[in-house]
């Protein structure tokens, strides 16, 4: 019930005419089942019909799912999705460690107000390293009051546009040895099959599991 309401308050966000909108969510692949249907028994929630739905689930707990999910919900598989940084809340964690110490010998209230300025803090870091907002009128009006922060844009834009730049080549190169490797007539077939896959989704993305002969049992031994 939660979910349901902050992600149909965020799709109605500044989304008129968009054609498509990335949800991405740890357990999207269980959640994203019902969803629909939920919302044609709700009278508060609603969502754009015209709006197709991308569900994802992000690398650091995709690795958690079964097999099924990689192919079905990875980011690698969907156009424009690009590569996040920050989107999980358990980057948190390397930094509030630092703080918990101290932390511990303090009251209830003095705790909580310390764990909400850290929160606010590094809320605050991710928003001004986001690019995408740098294009809205409230960051606009954000560096105006505070000038600094888009220096502190830029520096993070370069920072990153670097990494994207050296793993792209990377990435080129393992693509190209491989394309190079394989017959042209049977490349045509896989960029067709790919095309295919990424239109309809769903269990037509099966296309892009990896094969792997299950080994013996022990029952099959005996």
């Amino acid at each position: 019930m939660n979910m349901d309401y902050a992600i149909t308050n965020a799709l109605s966000y500044r989304t008129n005419g968009l054609p498509q909108s990335l949800i991405i969510y740890d357990i999207v692949c269980q959640w994203i089942i019902n969803f629909f249907k939920r919302l044609k028994q709700s009278n508060h929630m609603d969502c754009d019909e015209d709006m197709e739905l991308l569900a994802a689930v992000g690398k650091f707990h995709l690795n958690a799912h079964i097999p099924e999910c990689f192919a079905r919900f990875t980011l690698n598989f969907m156009h424009g999705s690009g590569e996040l940084d920050g989107e999980i809340l358990e980057t948190l964690w390397p930094g509030f460690n630092k703080i918990a110490g101290p932390a511990r010998t303090m009251t209830k209230f003095h705790r909580r107000e310390v764990y909400d300025d850290f929160m606010r803090d590094s809320n605050f870091k991710k928003l001004v390293r986001t690019s995408i907002i740098s294009v809205l009128p409230e960051f606009q009006m954000l560096i105006a009051h505070f000038p600094f922060c888009s220096s502190f844009l830029e520096q993070s834009l370069l920072q990153k546009h670097k990494a994207a730049v050296k793993g792209l080549q990377e990435a080129k190169i393992a693509f190209d040895g491989v394309t190079k490797s394989v017959p042209e007539d049977k490349v045509a077939v896989w960029r067709a099959a790919e095309k295919k896959a990424m239109a309809k989704r769903g269990s037509a993305m099966k296309i892009f599991e990896t094969r792997m002969d299950k080994g013996m049992t022990c029952k099959g031994r005996i």
